[in-house]
């Protein structure tokens, strides 16, 4: 995360290699390299969650984020998203392409130091961390695997949509879950 007078940029940074595609309405992308391919959460929408945490415990306008999401030059991107999906050798540019202060420097000061203050910055606490987010993504795999929708818990059902079946929540429209049918 870099926070300036003109936004808070947050990146979500991916050191892979090979092709990658994928879109914004993917609950996941797909990586393949030499052959063989795994698929990993759709970093647009990983990134969208960061934003908004951030956008609750500090209280600013959705108007100040700037998301990103970045690559290495190892991975050749083949995706389909009206977010920026960049290469790190792309990252300075994109931050030096916002030219108008939305922030005061009471404020970038601010924010800087109550994230400061936050940042986990002990080992046993990251690896909680990250241990606590596994198990949510496992958690939320298991029940797509059982056929129940992981944000609102109704049923999956097939659905069909110009580009052909996927699975789409029963309680559609209040839930817009959808996942491609693999």
């Amino acid at each position: 995360m870099v926070v300036s007078p003109f936004g808070l940029f947050v990146f979500e940074t991916k050191n892979y290699s090979g092709w990658i595609s994928g879109n914004d309405q993917s609950t996941e992308w797909k990586k393949t390299n030499h052959g063989r391919s795994y698929r990993f959460q759709n970093p647009v929408r990983q990134n969208y969650g960061h934003v908004q945490f951030l956008k609750e415990i500090l209280g600013v306008d959705d108007s100040v984020f700037r998301s990103a999401v970045v690559f290495t030059t190892n991975a050749n991107l083949s995706v389909t998203t009206n977010h920026a999906v960049i290469y790190t050798t792309q990252l300075l540019n994109y931050i030096y392409s916002y030219r108008t202060c939305v922030l005061k420097q009471y404020e970038v000061e601010g924010i800087s130091n109550f994230l400061s203050v936050r940042n986990i910055t002990d080992e046993a606490q990251r690896e909680f961390h990250v241990q606590r987010i596994q198990n949510e993504i496992y958690e939320r795999d298991v029940k797509i695997h059982m056929g129940i929708c992981p944000k609102c818990s109704g049923r999956l059902v097939v659905k069909y949509g110009q580009y052909g079946p996927f699975y789409g929540c029963s309680n559609y429209p209040d839930c817009k879950y959808k996942k491609p049918i693999e």
